[in-house]
């Protein structure tokens, strides 16, 4: 007797449904594994595009606001309601419309509990104001914003660090606001 005779054959369809089926988990597999990896990419990339923003100096505020069309001004009484603002610059657009304040703040921190001092006079505008209100809202532990559109005004504040832009415009002012927001990187 030959040993080859012991032997049990494998029908091919059984061969072919395992290594259908080994290659079918396979996939599922690698699907699976770049599908988590698209989205650590996707979480960090997300978390990066607020992190990535640098606060501009003082003299680039008001180079960059002059350059613009606006009046600067240091302003003093920011010190008063905040004993952790270091330097205070205003800049009025030539009708003296409205104003762009930007706040240079001794920490991080301290700049953090500002911003929120700020966004809850805002919020607490929006919930007087009857009528349109739009606002919106952005946090990192780095990078923080808050807007608010009423019927009649355009409110913004952001921080970047230890910095803080404030700006108070009429809504006919917002784009024009906007624009300068932008060119400042807040």
């Amino acid at each position: 007797m030959k040993s080859s005779d012991n032997k049990k054959k494998i029908s091919p369809i059984l061969i072919c449904a395992i290594i259908f089926g080994a290659v079918f988990f396979t996939l599922v597999a690698l699907f699976a594994v770049i599908l988590i990896i698209a989205s650590v990419i996707l979480i960090v990339s997300m978390l990066g595009m607020f992190s990535g923003k640098e606060p501009i100096s003082a003299d680039s505020f008001e180079s960059t606001a002059v350059s613009s069309g606006y009046t600067v001004q240091i302003d003093d009484n920011f010190g008063e309601k905040y004993d952790s603002i270091v330097d205070a610059y205003v800049a009025s657009d030539e009708q003296d419309d409205y104003q762009i304040a930007y706040l240079v703040i001794s920490s991080s921190e301290s700049a953090k509990e500002i911003f929120n001092s700020y966004k809850e006079d805002l919020e607490k505008i929006k919930s007087e104001n009857e009528g349109y209100n739009q606002s919106s809202a952005t946090s990192s532990s780095k990078y923080e914003k808050y807007k608010l559109s009423t019927k009649e005004y355009y409110l913004y504040i952001a921080r970047i660090e230890n910095t803080i832009i404030l700006v108070n415009a009429g809504i006919e002012d917002k784009e024009e606001a906007e624009a300068f927001i932008n060119e400042i990187g807040y």
